[in-house]
């Protein structure tokens, strides 16, 4: 069973990515790499969505000149154009005030193979990073959008994110609160996600264990976030299938930069010492972030 895991987060200049000095001037700069997503494309001329797999961002950050170089690999934003690799030189950034990197850009002519592509025209571009680390894993939110001549909205839709938050639970009109628990979403780009709950409780004596919600739908809102739901989810524990929990009425709201807040009817089944067997009813509501609310332990 996991443990609660401690969280860093480094603002600005960090040292969890890797930099390096200009022999003419000082110029921190660090390199990040990004590749935990998919593409959701809306094609706003024709109404329909894709999902395009595997694209490859790198950020090159200059801390020094407050500017960036981004590299987008393995793109493609709808299935009869081809697949393209864009470079977008020198885009101004700057630190928000809750400690997101921040980038945000109109018009821009991306480069294609060192040449000014106008085919491939961003008229908005917006991307956060917020740099974290959850135990000793690098575990960043990085944020994009953009749009391409104004037809094809792209979200770089991040596949797995860990919140951190309050869990509610009411069983028989009373509310047991915790922050115990945190939970990891992740998204598939079949459109269905898992959820995992690390550490459930959901009453006081309740032994904690690792709870997987399977399969539940997902429905992208470009630039903005996603919703989950699913009448009856089937459950894991341990790696296997559960008999005891019976998850119904799921239903999720989760915003790219903000986090998560999700409710659903548990229903569990125990056996007593003396071999009846016992069913709790739960209604579970997690609001959730991507800070621990406490001081993390170090």
């Amino acid at each position: 069973m996991m443990t609660r895991l401690s969280l860093l987060i480094f603002l600005a200049v960090s040292v969890a990515l890797s930099s390096c000095t200009s022999s003419s001037e000082f110029e921190s700069r660090s390199t990040q790499n990004y590749s935990n997503c998919f593409h959701y494309v809306y094609d706003l001329s024709e109404g329909e969505a894709g999902v395009f797999a595997s694209p490859h961002y790198t950020i090159e950050w200059n801390y020094g000149k407050a500017k960036a170089d981004l590299e987008l690999k393995n793109a493609r934003f709808a299935e009869n154009m081809p697949q393209v690799n864009l470079k977008i030189k020198d885009l101004r950034w700057s630190i928000s005030s809750g400690g997101w990197k921040v980038i945000n850009a109109t018009d821009v002519v991306p480069e294609v193979n060192g040449q000014p592509m106008p085919a491939y025209m961003i008229n908005q571009l917006k991307i956060e990073v917020l740099e974290r680390y959850v135990g000793a894993v690098f575990e960043p939110i990085v944020n994009i959008y953009f749009t391409i001549n104004d037809r094809y909205a792209v979200t770089a839709v991040q596949k797995s994110v860990i919140y951190f938050g309050n869990t509610n639970v009411t069983e028989s009109g009373e509310t047991y609160k915790t922050s115990s628990p945190y939970y990891r979403v992740r998204i598939k780009d079949d459109l269905t996600a898992d959820v995992t709950i690390y550490d459930a409780e959901f009453e006081k004596l309740m032994t904690p264990e690792d709870l997987v919600l399977k399969d539940a739908q997902v429905q992208i809102n470009s630039g903005i976030g996603y919703a989950l739901s699913g009448t009856s989810v089937a459950t894991e524990v341990g790696g296997k299938p559960s008999m005891e929990y019976n998850v119904t009425n799921l239903l999720g709201h989760g915003t790219f930069s903000g986090g998560l807040n999700m409710t659903f009817n548990c229903e569990k089944k125990t056996t007593t010492t003396e071999g009846a067997e016992e069913v709790n009813q739960y209604y579970v509501q997690a609001n959730l972030t991507f800070l621990p609310e406490e001081e993390p332990e170090y």
